[in-house]
């Protein structure tokens, strides 16, 4: 589907063939024609969706399905991955896993504004990860211990994480 950018002032959203992401920019209550926020070097029969963007727009966030050899199983490019980029006016070029303890949770539903914090959704609920600096991976809070969880579908953070929506 789509997430709003990280300003509050924009929607990012897939491609119609779902290889890429596009922001579209809000102008009142008009969106004005989508800007492409562009992956490259995707594998040809990749899909991406549920894209998250980090306030310094240098970090995307996103879900990949790739079909697997046996129809309605998973491949095994499935999950979650970032895309980095050093100039926020170029294409993303480098994705790979979201390294760390992301790994097994459902999609990302937001990054707090410093990017210490992840947020990930699980089956009716939102676990956070967190890391001391952004060259860390992210993880739990400490070593056996659980994520703090966040109840409901899908939690967004706000205003620097400052406050936190639910749905």
């Amino acid at each position: 589907c789509c997430t709003l950018s990280p300003d509050g002032q924009g929607i990012i959203l897939t491609t119609l063939e779902r290889d890429a992401f596009v922001e579209a920019r809000l102008e009142g209550d008009r969106l004005l024609p989508p800007t492409p926020l562009l992956l490259l070097a995707l594998p040809t029969d990749a899909n991406v969706g549920l894209p998250v963007l980090s306030a310094d727009r240098r970090t995307l966030y996103f879900y990949l399905h790739h079909a697997g050899d046996q129809p309605g199983y998973p491949g095994v490019l499935d999950g979650m991955y970032q895309a980095d980029r050093d100039d926020v006016t170029a294409p993303f070029q480098r994705w790979a896993r979201i390294p760390g303890g992301a790994y097994g949770y459902d999609s990302v539903t937001g990054v707090s504004a410093d990017g210490l914090s992840l947020f990930l959704a699980e089956e009716y609920s939102t676990r956070v990860l967190v890391r001391a600096s952004t060259s860390d991976h992210f993880t739990g809070p400490r070593d056996n211990l659980l994520p703090i969880q966040l109840d409901g579908w899908r939690a967004v953070p706000v205003d620097g994480c400052g406050r936190i929506y639910t749905t």
